[in-house]
């Protein structure tokens, strides 16, 4: 069964002070987002407010982070299914184009015969074709809850494009952030990579050409992107796969010397994202089995790099049965010999991973030999507990080191809803804004993940037309062994940090037993490698986070790791992460959801509030009567349509219904959201309000409904005023008199203009007051 609440928060040991966790576990029982981005947080949960599962909302985060993830780059999940308790795998990557042979790109890029070469990240033989748009579409076709579409899924994202939101203190950043150009810093390099640059840059009249980079904490509009999200809610995959963004893609790829042409978009229209099985390790070392636990790590296959955090893991568990390292405690957490295994079990990994991790449907790439329990403890047998091996290798090395080895240009979004679905979601341009270069009028920049393809024809990642290269972006999600079931869905972003990211923090959970908050807190190491001029094998770099003990660190040194202490804003480095911890009430088995934020970035953990709608309610109804409602339940804003608000009320007769605020306030018609569409109802007889003058905000509508039915009691409800009280009282003694006309509505008419409506004005109070008229 799932593990109880209880095992998130164990009990501390006396090593663990040194780590402080600087931000609270969020818990819920309805759902949960964790990202990078708040306002991207809060467009998931209006998408699982909206009906949407897991999967549909983790689709929508693009708009406010375009420094690290957009529509030009490529997507991959993994989907906890819940019904069918399994974990299902989507590969949102693109391929090269068709005419993109190894001969012809070293030819334009100039390599001379005999050199390796390599393709330049700024290069526009860097883009492949752009995964994420059917990657989205196909997420929410596959894995989604079929009460939302896409219209509804990009809505939110759409409304930031359109009215702009506030650029947070990361993305915004004027010094390259983890070892990354950030918003600010890279503003130079978008100006000199295509000649739409204004489009990613905010408005400004006394800035050179108008425009510069937003700063943390100015508004940036981004209009353009706004109708591509619109193309593709409205349209389908062929909003941008054909049509006018493909053409404009194609167009500057062209002007550019690039070799994409619009048959190699097509050809991904037809192809769609692939579904694939997922890739798995079972581990039950370092004392888990003897606590009757054990978890299995479910990762991508290549061409995604999660192999290697498999690997890793897999060899950790060698080591220990081969006695080479101990069964460690809690204490042992991030001490010189802990980290020292993990350090070589990586390098190990990514020495395989290097050299095999390709496109399967066109190399040949030997996952299971390379899981096998045999293979990894024949791996295991080169660890030397006492010293750091000088050169690791598989067959023969990697002739040239992928700069993504120093990039943590990535977003991870993961999200649960309350039926018990998870989706573990990661987006990326792979560095920084790609390659910078964007089609005109679509407000987006295009990947360079082709940077990742090796110009040696003896490699398995050569570049050949039509394959998609080593990818750095993994999702990971775990599962308990005793059963099956769900035990988190996480990710660490950041270029090769990631398989690093993604075996640190799920042990510092399972042997440091910290909970995802502190997993996600401690200090990290992140390996690094270089090539020496003319060299063939890798010498690694271990990086290590400020905060990291001195004893730790003088540790590793004399046992032969080269150590550079990483501080500051450059911590980055050390990868973004988010997990969602999956347990329940050990007295009565309540779900619970509990989720941590890294605060590497400017992500947060949001809860869903709870409802009393019954599961697969989520429709806005109209009341026609005020006096049906019995109690105001909690407040809700922007469930399916812009600049509308919610309550969840219950009724006389206890059933709950979810109301537009809009039903009691426009008596003639209102704008109602009904399957994805907005449609003109009739909402409201005005005999239903009296023709006194009043202020709708959200507060004296709840104060109103509370205190006429429940005598004044606050029970955490809205606070307000209660002006409404004598109008209700007002308005049932006229339905006894009969004062109303022929076609049922009041002959009188109210001091706002218009027949028993309230005032316009209002509104619009009440939507800015809604950040103080919810819950207390």
């Amino acid at each position: 069964m799932p593990l109880p609440s209880s095992s998130l928060y164990q009990d501390p040991t006396p090593a663990m002070w040194k780590f402080p966790s600087r931000r609270s576990v969020v818990h819920s029982t309805e759902g949960i987002v964790a990202c990078t981005q708040p306002l991207a947080a809060k467009c998931g949960l209006e998408v699982l407010r909206a009906g949407g599962n897991a999967a549909a909302s983790a689709a929508g985060l693009n708009m406010t982070e375009p420094c690290s993830t957009g529509i030009g780059g490529d997507m991959f999940i993994l989907f906890w299914d819940a019904s069918a308790r399994t974990v299902k795998a989507m590969n949102g990557s693109g391929r090269s184009g068709a005419k993109c042979t190894l001969d012809t790109i070293r030819r334009d890029l100039g390599v001379a015969d005999g050199a390796t070469g390599s393709v330049p990240t700024k290069s526009v033989h860097a883009v492949t074709v752009p995964g994420a748009a059917a990657g989205w579409v196909d997420t929410v076709e596959r894995f989604g809850s079929g009460k939302v579409d896409m219209a509804t899924v990009l809505a939110p994202a759409i409304r930031l494009g359109e009215k702009g939101f506030p650029v947070s203190e990361v993305a915004g950043h004027a010094v390259p952030m983890m070892l990354r150009p950030e918003w600010t810093s890279s503003e130079a390099y978008i100006r000199a990579a295509s000649p739409n640059f204004a489009e990613m840059l905010k408005h400004d009249p006394g800035a050179p050409g108008g425009v510069r980079a937003p700063r943390a904490g100015e508004m940036m509009k981004n209009p353009a992107l706004a109708r591509t999200f619109r193309a593709l809610a409205e349209q389908g995959k062929p909003g941008f796969y054909a049509g006018r963004v493909a053409e404009a893609l194609v167009a500057v790829v062209r002007d550019l010397g690039g070799r994409l042409e619009l048959a190699d978009l097509q050809h991904h229209l037809d192809a769609g994202s692939e579904p694939v099985e997922p890739i798995s390790l079972k581990f039950s070392g370092q004392g888990q089995a003897a606590r009757g636990g054990g978890v299995e790590l479910w990762e991508h296959p290549p061409n995604g790099q999660g192999i290697v955090a498999l690997m890793a893991l897999g060899i950790l568990q060698e080591l220990e049965k081969q006695g080479k390292v101990p069964t460690f405690a809690p204490a042992d957490f991030n001490t010189a010999p802990y980290l020292h295994a993990i350090i070589e079990a990586l390098r190990l990994g990514f020495a395989d991973g290097h050299w095999f991790v390709a496109d399967p449907n066109v190399s040949a790439v030997p996952t299971q030999g390379l899981l096998s329990e045999a293979y990894l403890a024949e791996r295991a047998r080169l660890f030397d507990p006492s010293r750091a091996a000088a050169h690791l290798q598989h067959g023969e090395p990697p002739a040239l080191t992928s700069p993504a080895l120093q990039s943590s240009d990535t977003v991870y979004f993961t999200v649960a809803d309350a039926q018990g679905n998870a989706a573990s979601f990661i987006n990326s341009n792979y560095e920084g804004f790609g390659t910078g270069i964007i089609p005109r009028g679509c407000g987006f920049t295009l990947q360079n993940r082709g940077a990742n393809f090796s110009l040696d024809a003896a490699h398995p990642n050569r570049l050949e037309p039509r394959k998609r290269p080593y990818h750095t972006i993994i999702p990971g999600m775990v599962t308990n062994l005793s059963d099956g079931s769900l035990h988190s869905t996480f990710g660490v972003m950041g270029g090769f940090m990631q398989p690093q990211g993604h075996v640190q923090v799920l042990l510092g959970q399972l042997v440091g037993r910290l909970d995802p908050q502190q997993a996600l807190d401690a200090p990290r190491v992140c390996i690094v490698a270089d090539i020496p001029e003319g060299g063939n094998e890798a010498e690694w770099t271990v990086n290590v986070e400020e905060g990291m003990p001195e004893e730790t660190i003088e540790g590793l040194r004399k046992l032969g790791h080269g150590v550079t202490v990483v501080r500051d804003v450059h911590r980055g480095l050390f990868g973004r992460g988010q997990i969602i911890r999956y347990t329940v009430d050990p007295v009565d088995g309540t779900p619970v959801w509990s989720a941590g934020s890294d605060m590497r970035a400017d992500g947060a953990a949001k809860p869903s509030p709870p409802s009393l709608l019954p599961p697969g309610h989520h429709q806005p109804l109209v009341l026609k009567h005020l006096g049906q409602v019995a109690a105001v339940v909690h407040v809700l804003d922007d469930i399916r349509a812009p600049d509308k608000l919610a309550l969840d009320v219950q009724l006389r007769d206890r059933r709950p219904v979810r109301v537009l605020l809009d039903a009691l306030a426009q008596p003639r018609v209102l704008e109602h959201v009904e399957g994805g569409k907005l449609l003109r109802v009739d909402a409201l007889h005005a005999q239903h309000l009296d023709d006194e003058p009043r202020e709708p905000t959200l507060r004296h509508l709840g104060r109103a409904l509370h205190e006429k039915h429940h005598g004044g009691r606050r029970d955490g409800l809205v606070d307000g005023g209660a002006r409404l009280v004598g109008q209700q009282a007002s308005l049932e003694r006229r339905e006894s008199r009969g004062g109303h006309g022929r076609d049922g509505r009041a002959k009188g008419r109210s001091r706002s203009g218009r027949a028993g409506g309230l005032p316009q004005q209002g509104l619009e109070q009440a939507g800015q007051r809604r950040g103080r008229s919810g819950q207390r």
